[in-house]
C-alpha cells in the first residue's frame, strides 16, 4: 500500500501503477494501453472514473495514471485502482491510504510538533535517579527486582509504623473520633507491652519469611499460571496466546537471515534468486485468498531450459516424506524466459483454500533438469494466506 499526505499536490508522489497483461495467456505483457481510463473505489464505494487520470506507458506492460487532488483532500481515506480493457486481464493498481503525514519528510515526516531533534533535549541519565533510590532503600543496585521491590515495601511500612508510634492519644487528633486516654503502660499503637517485642517483631525473623514466601511463591506462581494460560488455553486465532504458540515454534537460529518481506502487489510480483538466497528481500510472500496470483521468480544467471520447478508449502520449516505428502500444496512452474532463469507460480483458490487465513507456512523451491538433478534454489521461507476477498471479473463486452 501506498501512503500519500492529505492535500498532496506533486504529480510524481500522486502515480499509481498497474502491470498488464494479455488477456489470454494471463503473463504476456500488454502493450499499447497507454490512454486507457482506469478506475478506482474510494472507501469501498462503487468503482468509477471520476478521480483518475488515464494510463501513461512505463513499456513491458507497466503503466501509471495520478490521482487527482479532489480524491486526496481527506485524511484516512483509502483508494484502490484497477482497470480492464478487452486485451488484458483486470490489473489491480497500487492500493493507497491518505494519511495526515508526510511520508518522504525523512526528519519529522511534515508534523509541527516534531520541531527539534532528540539530541537538543535534556541528557539526564535515569540510572541517576535508580541510584538515588537504590540508596536509600540500602542496595549497591537495583538488578535484583524481587529484593528491590521487598526493600520499598518494607520501607513503607516501617515509616507507616513510626507514624503510628509517633501518635500521641492526650494530644493528637481523629476526626469524628473522641479519645480517652486509658493506659496507663503501653502507648504502643501495635498493642503490646513489651518494647523490644514492639520494636524488632516486623523487621526480624516473621517479617523477613513473610516477604520471601511472598514475592518467591506467590508471584513465581501467578506468572507460570499466566505462561500456561496463555500457551495452552488461548486457542482463538489472533489472540496473544495463539500468536505465541505459532511463531514460537521454532529455534531463531533456524529462522533464515533476511532484510525483509515481499508483500506481492499489482507492482512488486518478482523475487530474484541468487545464491540460494533472494536478493531482494527475505523471500516472505503474502497472497489473498481467492485472488489469482501469478509470483514470478528470476534464478540469476541459470538456463532453466527443459527444467521442471515446484513450490511446496508446508506446516513446518523442514520435512522428511520423500513424495511431500506432508504438503499443504503444491504447484508447479510454468517457464516465462528459460533462457534467462525466470519462472513463474499461478497460486489460485484451489491452494488458498487448503490453507489457514492468517497462519505462517514455509515453501521451498527445487528444480529438476533433464537428467533428474535435484536443486534446491530456496528453502526455509515464509508464505502467509490473508482473508478472503470477494472475488471481482470484468468480461469484455
Amino acid at each position: 500500500m501506498k501512503l500519500i499526505k492529505v492535500g498532496e499536490t506533486t504529480a510524481s508522489k500522486k502515480r499509481v501503477h498497474f502491470l498488464c497483461v494479455d488477456a489470454s495467456d494471463g503473463m504476456t505483457p500488454e502493450t499499447g494501453e497507454a490512454g486507457g481510463q482506469p478506475e478506482l473505489s474510494w472507501n469501498g464505494g462503487a468503482y468509477t472514473s471520476v478521480g483518475i487520470g488515464v494510463l501513461v506507458d512505463l513499456g513491458d506492460g507497466n503503466y501509471y495514471a495520478e490521482l487527482t487532488d479532489g480524491v486526496l483532500a481527506t485524511t484516512g481515506v483509502t483508494i484502490h485502482p484497477r482497470y480492464k480493457s478487452a486485451n488484458t486481464l483486470e490489473a489491480v493498481g497500487t492500493p493507497v491510504q491518505v494519511v495526515a503525514f508526510d511520508p518522504d519528510d525523512a526528519a519529522k515526516l511534515g508534523l509541527t510538533n516534531l520541531d527539534a531533534t532528540m539530541s537538543s533535549r535534556g541528557t539526564a541519565d535515569p540510572g541517576d535517579a535508580m541510584a538515588l533510590i537504590a540508596d536509600a532503600v540500602d542496595d549497591t543496585s537495583v538488578e535484583d527486582y524481587s529484593k528491590f521491590m521487598a526493600d520499598v515495601s518494607a520501607l513503607a511500612l516501617e515509616a507507616s509504623i513510626i507514624a503510628l508510634n509517633d501518635f500521641d492519644p492526650a494530644s493528637d487528633t481523629v476526626a469524628h473520633v473522641t479519645l480517652v486516654d486509658t493506659t496507663t503502660t503501653n502507648t504502643d499503637m501495635r498493642g503490646t507491652d513489651s518494647a523490644a517485642l514492639a520494636e524488632t517483631a516486623l523487621s526480624n525473623t516473621v517479617w523477613t519469611n513473610a516477604k520471601a514466601a511472598f514475592l518467591d511463591g506467590a508471584i513465581s506462581g501467578v506468572a507460570a499460571a499466566v505462561w500456561d494460560k496463555l500457551t495452552s488455553a488461548l486457542t482463538t486465532a489472533g489472540s496473544i496466546g495463539k500468536l505465541i504458540v505459532d511463531y514460537l515454534d521454532a529455534a531463531i537460529s533456524d529462522i533464515p537471515a533476511g532484510s525483509g518481506s515481499i508483500i506481492l502487489s499489482a507492482s512488486s510480483r518478482t523475487i530474484t534468486i541468487e545464491g540460494g538466497e533472494a536478493v531482494n528481500g527475505n523471500g516472505d510472500i503474502e497472497i489473498t485468498r481467492d485472488d489469482d496470483t501469478d509470483i514470478r521468480f528470476t534464478w540469476e544467471d541459470e538456463d532453466i531450459t527443459g527444467c521442471t520447478i515446484y513450490l511446496t508449502v508446508r506446516e513446518n520449516m523442514s520435512s522428511t516424506s520423500a513424495d511431500d505428502d506432508d504438503a499443504v500444496f503444491q504447484v508447479v512452474a510454468d517457464l516465462t524466459t528459460p533462457e534467462s532463469g525466470i519462472f513463474t507460480f499461478s497460486i489460485g483458490k484451489d491452494e488458498t483454500d487448503a490453507a489457514d487465513i492468517d497462519t505462517r507456512y514455509w515453501y521451498d523451491i527445487q528444480s529438476i533438469d533433464e537428467n533428474g538433478k535435484v536443486t534446491t534454489i530456496l528453502k526455509k521461507v515464509r508464505l502467509t494466506v490473508s482473508g478472503d476477498v470477494t472475488r471481482r471479473r470484468t468480461t469484455a463486452d
